[in-house]
């Protein structure tokens, strides 16, 4: 675990390195995994375009969140700012962070809809 830590840190300072414009693209990716993303689309997917397909949403976004804090808990990896002080944090999460829950989430839900 400790060489995929090291390796989190070297990628995480080299992305820092190449300057502020990724922050606002980062936040973008990370906007369509989050929760407020998700509460606000899923209401539109229910009463706009299908109501089984907004329920259906819902509940891999719920089973994904469930699954996400069980794995956090069973790796108890921490956060590359956890681990080197040179590691700018942009968000404070008091959670584990590894598998990224923003990451898993997207996976989980815009990975289900491309199959559709």
């Amino acid at each position: 675990m400790d060489a995929i830590h090291s390796l989190e840190v070297v990628v995480n300072l080299w992305l820092q390195s190449l300057g502020t414009w990724l922050i606002v693209l980062a936040r973008g990716f990370t906007f369509l995994g989050s929760e407020d993303f998700f509460f606000l689309i899923m209401p539109a997917l229910y009463w706009c375009l299908d109501a089984g397909l907004g329920v259906r949403v819902a509940l891999i976004l719920t089973l994904s969140n469930g699954l996400n804090a069980v794995l956090k808990l069973a790796f108890h990896a921490p956060r590359p700012y956890w681990v080197d002080p040179q590691v700018r944090a942009f968000a404070s999460e008091p959670s584990f962070g590894m598998p990224s829950g923003h990451a898993q989430n997207a996976v989980a839900v815009w990975g289900w809809l491309a199959g559709l």
